[in-house]
């Protein structure tokens, strides 16, 4: 709206057994949203996986352009982000953040969790 881009994401949460860990072939998928006015244009686009301090772990970017749909009807674009691999040193909050044009659009949470394994241990 008001030739802004709006983003929809969804990720959740990760349990893994030892630390560091690496999470590899990860997906994000959203659905990106853009304003009739500005279809046709080309927009920096930037997906950065950050740590609770605020580090920067992982990224991929680039660019992407709407292709108009109808003069007046909003443009619409799923993307399935690659990350090869997602570094996670140690349990606690991460984030994904998106930006388009160097602007942070949203911020994706994502937990990682120390995985808690159970043995039977009957003798």
């Amino acid at each position: 709206e008001n030739g802004k881009l709006n983003l929809l994401g969804a990720f959740d949460r990760i349990s893994i057994k030892e630390f560091p860990a690496a999470h590899l072939g990860a997906k994000v998928v959203v659905r990106l949203s853009c304003a009739a006015t500005e279809a046709g244009k080309e927009h920096d686009i930037a997906f950065i996986l950050l740590d609770e301090d605020g580090r920067e772990l992982a990224a991929t970017r680039g660019t992407l352009r709407f292709q108009p749909v109808r003069a007046a009807l909003d443009a619409h674009l799923d993307l399935i982000v690659d990350f090869p691999v997602m570094p996670f040193p140690k349990a606690g909050r991460y984030r994904v953040d998106i930006l388009v044009n160097n602007e942070q659009k949203m911020g994706v949470p994502i937990t990682v969790e120390q995985s808690q394994e159970t043995t039977d241990n009957a003798d």
